[in-house]
């Protein structure tokens, strides 16, 4: 597996740009080549799933928005990512991005959508003040 990392200042604060980033119904707005699963959003452990739900490929997928260290985890087989806000100043942040993907992803594409997310993200919050 492959791991990528892009960081952007964005013009929200930190606790603005985390609840963005933590409503699961935002994710396939900046992260473009996933497929948004209704109900991903997951409580808590995503292994402690119930067992019924197996053979259900949104029972494989995982969101988890953790509010203390301002980190969203997302996944899905054999590819995740996260994304971690930390405050700048009292109207800017800073976001980083995280993608582990499979060692047969091009690379060049992967970072394509990494610069292409920290832009969305940008201009979405900046449309959101």
């Amino acid at each position: 597996m492959a791991d990528y990392e892009r960081s952007a200042t964005v013009g929200a604060s930190a606790d603005a740009a985390f609840a963005f980033l933590a409503d699961p119904d935002n994710l396939a707005e900046y992260v473009g080549p996933i497929t948004h699963v209704d109900s991903l959003a997951i409580e808590g452990d995503p292994e402690a799933a119930d067992a019924s739900e197996e053979g259900d490929p949104a029972s494989e997928a995982h969101f988890l928005a953790d509010t203390a260290t301002r980190r969203v985890e997302w996944g899905f087989r054999d590819y995740a990512g996260s994304a971690t806000v930390e405050a700048d100043t009292s109207s800017t942040s800073t976001i980083t991005i995280r993608l582990h993907v499979r060692d047969d992803a091009d690379p060049d594409a992967v970072r394509g959508t990494l610069d292409q997310a920290a832009r969305t993200i940008q201009r979405l919050l900046l449309l959101r003040r």
